[in-house]
């Protein structure tokens, strides 16, 4: 990704090539850190989008918003091998009341950041701030050509403000001859609105953006065998996931999921990529090895469709 180059150092590179070769090779016990920080700001959100714990008022955690503290706590453990810095997690990132300030602290640590946001909050008409802060990447979230489409998904939002917002973004890029934050329009293809794939396509192009991408929300309405040995998992060899308290998840999918019940106050980055959780994680995603993750409920791994550890039986809960 061209929006993360400016945070690669040899000892990154490195450490993301020894990364790829674990994950290849199903190490269970790694050398490599991790290359991707999935950070959560907070986990409140206006929307209620039916898919998300969040919008469906089903994430059972507390609600809050990550602290400077906190944030600074995280970035001194990590940074070191870390190369972008996801700001997203079950809530909306341009909630967070200090957003730009958190963003502008990251990037003082030589990362890349990308944030993923439905540009709806209040903050997000304070367009020079995103080009100021250093922001590499921002992904809008755009389910639907028309406003009736739209809302569908994304419950409590206005396309015509999204609509507004990046196209204030874009010119103002523009008249500052900035390069970044790179803008991406993104699409959920869901049954009501693939028809209209093409359609915000076209509108997303007309708006000046630099990307478009669509992706599935439910992985399980694709027919595939439950193969002998499943792909690997990128997240248990590259991506450490933080929720705002530091609570760690072991992926995007299971933010509501309690396991592994470990917090980065109490275990530091370093003890947790070699934890035993980790490690019996692995090795389920290598064979199935595990009977720790196989009879631990909480876990998402031993329910994974993405990873194809299991049958696609219709459980998936897009988070």
């Amino acid at each position: 990704m061209k929006s993360s180059l400016s945070a690669l150092t040899p000892h990154k590179t490195r450490n993301a090539l020894r990364a790829l070769t674990e994950m290849k090779l199903a190490k269970s016990t790694v050398r490599s850190r991790p290359a991707v920080l999935r950070l959560e700001p907070c986990n409140v959100c206006t929307l209620r989008c039916p898919n998300c714990a969040c919008g469906a008022g089903t994430d059972p955690r507390e609600k809050g918003f990550l602290s400077l503290d906190d944030l600074n706590f995280v970035l001194a453990q990590v940074h070191e091998s870390t190369i972008v810095v996801r700001m997203d997690g079950m809530g909306e990132p341009m909630m967070h009341p200090d957003i730009f300030t958190i963003i502008r602290q990251t990037k003082s640590f030589g990362l890349s950041i990308s944030m993923s946001t439905n540009l709806q909050p209040p903050a997000c008409d304070e367009t020079d701030e995103f080009i100021d802060s250093g922001l590499d990447r921002l992904v809008v979230c755009v389910d639907g050509a028309t406003q009736s489409v739209y809302e569908k998904y994304r419950i409590g939002g206005r396309l015509d403000i999204v609509e507004k917002r990046v196209l204030e973004l874009v010119a103002r890029k523009k008249f500052r001859r900035a390069s970044k934050p790179i803008v991406e329009v993104q699409m959920l293809d869901l049954p009501h609105n693939h028809f209209q794939i093409a359609d915000v396509r076209r509108m997303a192009r007309t708006w000046g953006i630099n990307k478009f991408t669509i992706t599935g929300a439910d992985p399980t309405t694709k027919n595939a065998r439950l193969p002998k040995n499943p792909k690997r998992c990128f997240w248990l060899w590259f991506v450490v996931t933080l929720g705002w308290n530091l609570d760690y998840r072991s992926c995007t999918n299971a933010w509501s999921l309690p396991w592994p019940d470990l917090n980065m106050r109490n275990v530091s980055i370093d003890d947790y990529w070699n934890h035993l959780y980790l490690q019996e994680a692995r090795k389920y995603n290598h064979n199935r090895g595990s009977e720790l993750i196989a009879n631990t409920p909480e876990c998402k791994c031993n329910r994974c469709f993405e990873m194809l550890v299991c049958p696609m039986v219709g459980d998936y809960f897009c988070e």
